[in-house]
């Protein structure tokens, strides 16, 4: 699909069909997509937890705000958005070994690009302050995620209507390096969705109130 008309037919679901599931093919191409996404000086200070099954979704549900829960219950699987919550020594060589196994740069240049990645996240955290610019890092990756499932006909919610530091204890993040920052939900609409296109037409404001071209 063009992905002009894909803007202009996604929305954001708020009834799910419990009893739908996305495939698992389906899935994996989601997750590989998110996986690809970019981040700044490729740092992919982040990591995706997904809560599969009923089993898992009941882990993290004393978090979600009691207006998201409907909605929560409903869905097929919630992607948790997680970032490194410092600049970490070990993370930027983990990135710069991966870089140089992929053909990117070469072994002479590892250490280099590896002090260069953490000095470009040190200086961040002095401006943006300890977290900020890590947790942005993770907006991006939502964006892919979200129009990746459209792509493949999932519906999904992007979600911050939950305790997230709650969250991140009752999944275990604490003391691991990583921060909640959102979630997605994703499956496929309920018939009583009341936030569909043609109950509800999607509205923008006009081109030249958002778009300033200098030409």
């Amino acid at each position: 699909m063009d992905f002009l008309t894909l803007m202009q037919k996604r929305y954001t679901a708020k009834y799910y069909d419990h009893e739908k599931h996305i495939p698992e093919e389906t899935w994996k191409k989601i997750l590989e997509c998110v996986r690809l996404s970019p981040s700044s000086v490729n740092m992919q200070g982040w990591r995706f937890i997904t809560l599969e099954s009923d089993a898992q979704k009941a882990v993290m549900r004393p978090a979600i705000a009691d207006f998201n829960i409907q909605r929560y219950d409903g869905c097929d699987k919630v992607m948790v958005l997680c970032y490194k919550d410092s600049a970490d020594p070990a993370w930027a060589q983990k990135v710069s070994a991966q870089m140089t196994a992929d053909g990117r740069q070469g072994k002479d240049m590892e250490q280099k690009v590896a002090g260069g990645l953490l000095g470009f996240a040190k200086a961040h955290e002095q401006t943006d302050g300890p977290d900020e610019w890590q947790c942005k890092q993770t907006y991006i990756a939502m964006g892919t995620a979200l129009y990746a499932a459209a792509s493949y006909g999932v519906d999904s919610t992007a979600c911050e209507g939950f305790d997230m530091q709650k969250a991140a204890r009752l999944l275990g993040l604490e003391g691991k390096g990583f921060k909640v920052a959102s979630c997605i939900l994703f499956g496929y609409r309920a018939e009583k969705d009341s936030n569909t296109l043609d109950k509800r037409p999607k509205s923008r404001l006009p081109f030249e109130d958002v778009i300033e071209r200098r030409i």
